[in-house]
């Protein structure tokens, strides 16, 4: 195994470390080796993988994830997100919005945030609390 040593401008090996996020929940999942200093990523980390968290993953083994995105996020491929998500079986999935699913094989979706509220406000209300 070797490891790369990135360079800056000046010739001299340059080693940035980042707080590693998971790509579905936003959570932290590791350190990330890399040559970006944490002033180029950012302090709070970034997405290097698209392989989910261990939550996530058991999460979409047991239902169909719905995460919240702020609106106007339509169309975006990395939307931000608010930290809100729930999970929901398949057959509720297909009674809430009456339709199958086009991907069957996806366990993951995101949901503007004013349609999150109106979807799924009674059953955040009877559950007590947030996922997040």
């Amino acid at each position: 195994m070797s490891i790369k040593l990135f360079k800056d401008s000046n010739g001299q090996p340059k080693l940035g470390v980042a707080m590693s996020l998971c790509g579905y929940c936003g959570e932290p999942m590791g350190v990330a080796l890399g040559g970006k200093s944490i002033d180029e990523i950012g302090r709070k980390g970034a997405v290097f993988s698209n392989e989910p968290c261990d939550t996530c993953k058991h999460n979409m083994e047991t239902g169909i994830m719905i995460v919240e995105v702020q609106d106007g996020q339509e169309g975006v491929s990395n939307p931000y997100r608010t930290g809100r998500y729930i999970v929901i079986t398949e057959e509720s999935f297909n009674r809430i919005f009456k339709m199958p699913k086009k991907d069957k094989t996806s366990r993951f979706f995101y949901m503007e945030e004013s349609l999150f509220e109106r979807v799924f406000a009674e059953a955040m209300k009877e559950g007590g609390k947030d996922e997040k």
